[in-house]
């Protein structure tokens, strides 16, 4: 590696811009979740802004005595799943202010009807509550990351 030529690409740098950020929310339904594995508990919510997406952070708050039996599910306004969460053999409690990350949706637009949704596939155990749940998405552009908080469930 030459010094003098990264020394000069250094100095001569010409920055990707700042990182843009918005938020909307958040949003505390305090809504009970459907037990039993024959239906899911859905929580709708319109995006406004139009993004070519590349991640998605899912941040959700849900009580419930073994997380293990929570599927979720994050449908784009194309119809795209990105499953969250599948039922697995975790009995400890709560999804406390826990983050999920997708980019199965990378490419799509943000703009439209999402839906999250949830089941308890264990109809014996006592429902959950979805407390608080925070949408955090990113577009990669020429000029850099800009990253929108949307919208809130």
């Amino acid at each position: 590696m030459e010094a003098g030529a990264a020394v000069s690409l250094a100095e001569n740098w010409t920055s990707s811009g700042e990182e843009v950020n918005a938020t909307f929310g958040p949003f505390l339904p305090n809504e009970a979740i459907d037990n039993g594995a024959s239906s899911w508990t859905e929580f709708n919510l319109t995006v406004p802004v139009d993004l070519e997406l590349e991640s998605i952070d899912v941040i959700l708050d849900i009580t419930h005595t073994s997380r293990g039996d929570l599927d979720i599910i994050l449908e784009s306004p194309m119809g795209y799943q990105s499953w969250l969460a599948e039922e697995h053999g975790d009995s400890s409690n709560d999804y406390s202010n826990w983050m999920f990350n997708t980019v199965h949706h990378w490419g799509e637009s943000s703009m439209g009807n999402w839906t999250l949704k949830v089941r308890d596939t264990d109809n014996n155990n006592a429902a959950g509550t979805l407390n608080l749940s925070l949408i955090h998405i990113s577009e990669p552009t020429r000029l850099g990351m800009i990253s929108y908080a949307v919208f809130c469930l």
